[in-house]
């Protein structure tokens, strides 16, 4: 099995100068939010207190609510960032994944990898919708359809 738990600056650069990301803040849907807002203040004026309110919101989510990434996404690897120890990550390689499910919970979902030596990795995530798409991207056909799933 060639996954492992490293450094993150030692993850290897495979010529992806854009890799995909899955971070805790939803820039582009704060981004848009805020946009309406704006766009609502000139538009429409009955509704500039909710116009006004969107745009608080939104700017304060972009400008003072932490960020970071969960995971990554290469051609033959995935980071997950979720460690104990903010320098490290654990870099999983594609063909040393069994089989991937995610699990709804009230609180967080999670995105469990069963791996080929038997070991299991967890990931608390926010949303299936791009890494569920991104996950049957690069893993296809290995997903297990959970009990625990939103309907």
């Amino acid at each position: 099995m060639k996954s492992q738990r490293i450094l993150i600056r030692n993850l290897p650069d495979d010529g992806v100068k854009k890799r995909k990301k899955i971070a805790v803040k939803p820039v582009t849907q704060l981004l848009c939010v805020l946009f309406l807002g704006i766009g609502l203040v000139f538009v429409n004026r009955p509704l500039a207190l909710l116009a006004i309110t969107m745009i608080l919101i939104s700017a304060f989510s972009l400008l003072f609510l932490p960020d970071r990434t969960l995971c990554e996404f290469s051609t033959d690897w995935m980071a997950l960032y979720n460690q104990h120890n903010h320098q490290e990550c654990m870099m999983i390689y594609y063909e040393d994944i069994v089989s991937w499910q995610y699990e709804w919970h009230s609180s967080v979902d999670s995105l469990i990898l069963c791996l080929t030596d038997g070991s299991t990795e967890s990931l608390d995530v926010y949303g299936k919708y791009r890494l569920g798409r991104l996950m049957n991207e690069h893993v296809p056909g290995k997903e297990i359809k959970s009990i625990r799933t939103k309907r």
